[in-house]
């Protein structure tokens, strides 16, 4: 599964960096390369995404990144999954323990901002890295268990954002390399109650 690492680390590079980043300034110069870089079920849609990607670069600010990333004001779609499996829709709930220590159980750290674990970029890197290091069954716990349960639900609200065009496709390019992996992997995700 090693050649569909580079997918998520790209993905999760556009929703927890900032788009000043080398990172995502190497994203933008190569968006039309999306669609060759996995083996998408509709390719189509991949290949009207990235174009949509494309033209929508002038919404990839560092005013909607705070706004959507950040959480400058009041935030449409946090991403951080205890934000959704938490009654009182908090960050570091007990859903970010125990990605923590899922995190701990395979020696991962993702993170280098003061920030809970549970993002949905620095669960997309954390699922890069297994796959390099060849970690299959991980990954179908890491999906399962710990991205799946909300995912969709955040892509939802960051699709449906009044403020970035961009990252709205960024949601919907998520949502098919999520849906496709979870057939491809035949995966089930675990239920859970979502509070936002």
């Amino acid at each position: 599964m090693n050649h569909i690492a580079i997918v998520p680390r790209l993905l999760g590079s556009l929703v927890y960096l900032p788009p000043n980043h080398e990172t995502n300034q190497a994203i933008l110069a190569h968006l039309t390369l999306l669609p060759e870089m996995f083996p998408w079920q509709d390719l189509d849609a991949v290949t009207e995404v990235a174009s949509a990607l494309q033209a929508n670069q002038s919404s990839f600010s560092e005013y909607t990144y705070s706004v959507l990333c950040e959480g400058q004001g009041e935030m449409v779609a946090p991403p951080w999954g205890s934000v959704y499996q938490e009654k009182d829709n908090s960050v570091m709930g007990e859903s970010t323990a125990e990605f923590n220590q899922f995190l701990s159980q395979y020696a991962i750290e993702v993170s280098t901002k003061s920030e809970p674990n549970d993002h949905y970029g620095l669960m997309l890197w954390a699922m890069s890295a297994l796959l390099e290091d060849g970690q299959d069954e991980a990954v179908v716990t890491l999906l399962e268990q710990h991205l799946l349960p909300w995912a969709y639900r955040y892509l939802e609200l960051l699709a449906g954002n009044q403020t970035s065009p961009f990252y709205a496709e960024v949601a919907r390019l998520n949502r098919y390399f999520l849906l496709d992996l979870q057939r491809s992997m035949q995966l089930t995700a675990r239920v859970t109650p979502l509070y936002k």
